[in-house]
Formats: C-alpha cells, sequence, structure tokens
C-alpha cells in the first residue's frame, strides 16, 4: 500500500476525529513573501511571519517590492506557544502541495491558520506519553499555520498574538530578548 505525501515519517495518521477550524482572529500572511521563522527552546516556542499589507496606493500590479529578513517597514505577528509539547516547521505543506496533506479534504489551504479538533496528532502523543509524565498531552491544542513555501505545525496549551512594527530580525531580537522573561 503506497503513502500519500505527507503520511511518511509522520507521528500521526489523520482519522474520520480531526476537525479544523480557521483561527479567524489570527491576522492572515504575506501571500508573497511570509518568510515564517522560529524561535523555541525547552520551555518556549514563537513564530514570526509578516502580516498581508494593503498594496501601496496607485500599485497597479506592475511591479513586485522584494523584502528580506531586514525589509524594516513590515508589520511582523509574533505567535507565543504556551507549553509546547511538539512542533514540525518545513516545506510541508506548502502553497503547491496543501492539496495532498491529510486535512486537504477538510479545508486546509495555504495563507491560513487553522485549529486541529479532536487532534490525531494529540490522541497519538497522549498514547505515547501514557505513564510516563506527569502532566496529561490530552488538553493540548493542535495548530496550523500554511505559507507560501513552508508551514508550522504545533501541539501547545494556547498561544497570544502580538503585532511588531519593524524587520523580521529585529521582531527575532524582540523575542530572544524576551525568553530572559519567560
Amino acid at each position: 500500500m503506497s503513502k500519500q505525501l505527507g503520511e511518511q515519517n509522520v507521528l500521526y495518521s489523520v482519522d474520520s476525529q480531526d476537525r479544523l477550524v480557521v483561527l479567524e482572529s489570527i491576522p492572515p500572511c504575506s501571500v508573497g513573501a511570509p518568510l515564517p521563522c522560529i524561535v523555541g527552546t525547552e520551555h518556549y516556542t514563537a513564530l514570526c511571519y509578516i502580516a498581508a499589507q494593503p498594496p501601496p496606493e496607485g500599485w497597479h500590479g506592475q511591479y513586485a517590492t522584494i523584502v528580506d529578513h531586514n525589509t524594516s517597514d513590515r508589520s511582523v505577528i509574533i505567535v507565543e506557544f504556551h507549553d509546547c509539547a511538539d512542533v514540525r516547521f518545513g516545506w510541508f505543506p506548502d502553497e503547491n502541495t496543501c492539496r495532498k496533506h491529510p486535512l486537504a479534504s477538510r479545508g486546509l489551504e495555504p495563507y491560513s491558520a487553522f485549529e486541529v479538533a479532536n487532534s490525531s496528532w494529540v490522541r497519538r502523543l497522549t498514547e505515547l506519553e501514557s505513564g510516563n509524565r506527569d502532566n496529561s498531552l490530552s488538553s493540548k491544542r493542535h495548530f496550523i499555520f500554511t505559507f507560501h513555501d513552508t508551514s508550522c505545525e504545533c501541539v501547545a496549551d494556547s498561544y497570544v498574538v502580538r503585532s511588531f512594527d519593524g524587520s523580521i530580525q529585529s521582531a527575532l531580537a524582540d523575542v530572544v530578548e524576551s525568553l530572559d522573561d519567560s
């Protein structure tokens, strides 16, 4: 039996209980270059990305604005996850492979943020931890953020969102500086 892309080397398999919920309170990412980055320690995980911005006045789609991690006139979104148990960050699914993700038939799409209710991943982690930890993973939540070339999946208790004006690089410096407070 062949496996679909996305089911290989995955700790969990989606079943009929997994249900996607759009996180409408999460600011949308830039479609062109969201430049997502992860900062993580044993007790802290943050996802940073460039937020969608309205086109400049008079723009008619005849040129593109090139941005990188140092472009300073951006709105950067920082999503801080509380008590993150596990995180996946990488190319799958990206904009072109989102339709091949096991949750695609349930609404997974690029440039969006979701929570997976009744997550198979959370249930699998709970099964693996059985008898090995003091705190239960069963109350954790599964989040998916999809971008242009990358996605981030995270199992955590909760999250907070904050906005940072500047560049991805300066937002990351702010996040790293805040590690002393966590």
